[in-house]
């Protein structure tokens, strides 16, 4: 599983278009699909699966990304989603990250705020992995995995 950039730039105007054209196949920001559900799914996904203290939540609880999700996202979709979110969030407890949305996502603003915390643990990671990795290099010890 990769990571995929979230889209946390999404408009009124990116909505408007959206109910103006159903069925176009651009810029389809403002409409919440599944391929949105998947992208997000799978980026927390990758997050949670990245410690390994992690493997018992996904074990239990880790319903998300699967191939049954609809079109449509359904309900259960959306709390399997905050349930993850807010779980991944609370590892990050030393960032300055916004808090996860209630239910319903039923505004582009909040998916916003979803894409924006995933961004920013991402962010975050990499930064910490190239610089223990820097720092690993001009100390002479071994790289990071």
């Amino acid at each position: 599983m990769s990571w995929i950039k979230p889209i946390t730039d999404r408009t009124i105007e990116d909505v408007d278009f959206a109910r103006r054209n159903p069925w176009s196949l651009d810029n389809l920001k403002g409409a919440f699909n599944s391929s949105d559900m998947n992208r997000i799914s799978g980026n927390i996904l990758y997050y949670i699966q990245y410690p390994l203290h992690w493997e018992e939540y996904l074990k239990t609880n880790w319903k998300g990304n699967d191939s049954t999700i609809p079109d449509i996202p359904r309900e259960r979709d959306f709390i399997d989603l905050v349930t993850a979110l807010t779980y991944l969030r609370g590892g990050y407890f030393n960032l300055t990250l916004p808090s996860v949305p209630e239910l319903p996502y039923n505004t582009y603003e909040k998916i916003n705020i979803i894409e924006t915390i995933l961004e920013n643990i991402s962010r975050y990671i990499q930064n910490s992995i190239m610089g223990r990795t820097t720092i690993a290099f001009e100390l002479g010890g071994d790289d990071f995995e």
